[in-house]
């Protein structure tokens, strides 16, 4: 198999690198064995957590419109680590690939987490546009593209059923009046 690289998808990984920074940087390839799909991620480590990033999710569409062009990136960044965080990333990503889901702020994937790690206490995954960086995060211009990132926070059934009945502004204003660590990804449920 050939593999191709992008150039965006190179200054895509440059620009995570300059923002996420972390001890140990690297692009991985993963490949679903099942139906051969493939997803690059560019994944940060360090002590205090670590980061990671879908390299080629701008190659899709995210608008409901076909006259509208909307491409993003997704991105985890965990408190402390987890050890699905890599899986967690291609299923958002292989969703996205496949057609199953598009990407946007305040879509709920629900169950995702569950499908991945059933036992954990957040089982939906909740798209938000990136908080954690003072600029430079929630539009990134590379060559010809405009790429809105998102951020994907696991999120409790509780959480859920507020973005659902009043949207994700108010889930935003409760994590803020709660002080709530929504990148600690070992919390207990809903802040």
């Amino acid at each position: 198999m050939i593999t191709i690289v992008l150039v965006e998808h190179k200054k895509w990984a440059r620009h995570m690198a300059k923002n996420a920074g972390g001890e140990d940087v690297r692009v991985e390839r993963f490949r679903d064995e099942a139906t051969d799909d493939c997803i690059d991620l560019f994944i940060s480590e360090n002590d205090e957590g670590a980061v990671v990033a879908t390299v080629g999710l701008m190659e899709y569409n995210q608008s409901p419109l076909a006259e509208l062009d909307i491409r993003s990136e997704v991105i985890l960044d965990i408190r402390g680590g987890h050890p699905a965080m890599t899986d967690v990333a291609c299923a958002v990503a292989y969703g996205v690939i496949r057609g199953e889901f598009k990407v946007a702020h305040g879509i709920v994937l629900e169950g995702l987490m569950a499908q991945i790690v059933p036992e954990h206490p957040l089982p939906h995954i909740l798209c938000i546009t990136p908080f954690q960086w003072e600029q430079g995060m929630d539009r990134v211009e590379i060559e010809e593209r405009v790429i809105h990132p998102l951020v994907a926070l696991p999120i409790s059934d509780a959480e859920k059923a507020l973005v659902d009945g009043s949207g994700v502004g108010a889930l935003e204003k409760a994590w803020v009046e709660a002080r709530c660590d929504v990148l600690d990804w070992g919390r207990a449920g809903a802040c």
